[in-house]
């Protein structure tokens, strides 16, 4: 059995689109295992940029894809994706596992209602809002925990999808209406818009558990995409300022349906540190030298479009990870983005004004916002033999020297170094 899943070390945005696009050329079968389209992935080939919040990065090697029931599923958003994909004349062979939960309409009306009402009543210190994406996600996941979840079977049968609309649609309604939001939401239309959709997505309707376990009985190798990083896990991230799903490596397994088995993980971080929205960030730097980042590595968001913060590379947070995925290789994105600068910075360690020096990312956000980083400095590099270097030899000195930093804090080798966004930029170790 050979299976590689991917995962963000650190809170989402790392490149990872980039990083499965490579590996997938050697795989059979790319499954994207959790979170929703509040996730992007970007993937340059050439000139040609695409964008995916849901299909699963392997598309563009015309080999199989998957979708499994881990994942929060906007059927009028991947509708949109396929289309796009037809129009470059690839070949979609996609499945989409039936137990997969399904965004309706009045989870996004829930997201934004409760986002409003965060704010609204935010006092102080104590903020309320956690910059949700208002993308449905976390309501549709607390559907699905509750048991009144609609799923991709009940879009191919309307008397369920009927039954469930009614019932469903009865209680948001009286719960949008605590927070002062009153829905247009019709159900005739609803069922409609959603049978229609249905009929869409049909031919894609398939037991992703039982072809992921296929495959790797088999011995065929299989890449597991995940979505968002560590940092914004639901259990092991800056709660509540994470995502609704668990985003570690081991969620793999509940979330396609498979035994317990050993499998490569790769980390993927950047050379420095982003974060959208509000909660803890320890190596934040300042917003001069954040600007400057911001602008030149594009650092907004591939779903929102809104300003990432800029920090550091945190080796705190990468270690933090490193133990809870148990990565057996890394890649580092965006080194390109950090060249030409006369120095650099990596946080170390935190100082905690109770706890002192610390190396571990703290549990509870409250600590985490009362940290300060511990940084060291490290001579800049040229962005010029960066963009010549065909091997890793050939890296300047101080980007081999900053990646053996990495490497000696975490011990974990990074086998795979991105110096621009295109498949070709990349230098393997």
């Amino acid at each position: 059995m050979t299976g590689t899943i991917v995962v963000g070390a650190q809170w989402g945005d790392e490149g990872k689109g980039k990083v499965t696009d490579i590996l997938a050329k050697n795989n059979e079968l790319t499954v994207r295992f959790q979170g929703g389209n509040n996730a992007g992935h970007t993937i340059k080939v050439g000139e040609e940029e695409y964008k995916f919040h849901l299909m699963p990065s392997g598309v563009l090697y015309n080999n199989p894809v998957a979708i499994a029931q881990g994942v929060v599923l906007n059927p009028k958003v991947l509708i949109g994706e396929i289309e796009s994909v037809k129009k470059t004349g690839l070949d979609l062979d996609l499945h989409i596992d039936p137990r997969t939960q399904i965004i309706m309409p009045w989870h996004i009306e829930l997201d934004i209602a409760r986002e409003k009402a965060r704010e609204e009543e935010s006092v102080g210190k104590n903020k309320l809002k956690i910059g949700t994406t208002s993308r449905g996600i976390g309501p549709c996941y607390e559907d699905r925990k509750n048991r009144s979840g609609i799923r991709f079977h009940d879009l191919l049968d309307k008397d369920s999808l009927e039954g469930k609309i009614k019932n469903n649609l009865g209680i948001k309604r009286k719960l949008l209406g605590l927070y002062g939001y009153e829905t247009g939401l019709k159900e005739s239309e609803v069922l409609e818009e959603y049978l229609e959709f249905g009929n869409k997505l049909k031919e894609h309707n398939s037991d992703v558990s039982s072809l992921v376990n296929l495959y790797l009985n088999y011995n065929r190798n299989v890449l597991f995409e995940g979505a968002q990083g560590i940092g914004l896990d639901n259990d092991f991230g800056t709660y509540p300022y994470c995502t609704s799903s668990n985003v570690l490596a081991s969620a793999v397994f509940p979330c396609v349906g498979l035994p317990i088995q050993e499998m490569d993980v790769v980390g993927v971080t950047k050379a420095y540190t982003t974060k959208v929205g509000p909660g803890p960030f320890p190596a934040e730097m300042d917003e001069g030298f954040a600007e400057i980042i911001r602008e030149k590595g594009n650092e907004y968001g591939t779903t929102t479009g809104r300003p990432r913060r800029v920090g550091w590379l945190d080796l705190v947070q990468l270690n933090s990870g490193s133990a809870l995925n148990g990565y057996k290789s890394l890649a580092i994105t965006k080194l390109d983005v950090l060249a030409d600068m006369e120095k650099i910075k990596v946080c170390t360690a935190y100082e905690h004004p109770t706890n002192g020096k610390i190396g571990w990312f703290p549990s509870e956000a409250s600590q985490a916002f009362e940290c300060r980083p511990v940084l060291r400095e490290m001579e800049g590099f040229s962005g010029e033999e960066i963009k010549r270097a065909k091997t890793y030899s050939e890296l300047p000195s101080g980007v081999k020297s900053f990646i053996e930093l990495i490497e000696d804090h975490i011990k974990t080798e990074i086998k795979m170094v991105s110096t621009g966004p295109r498949r070709e930029e990349t230098i393997y170790k």
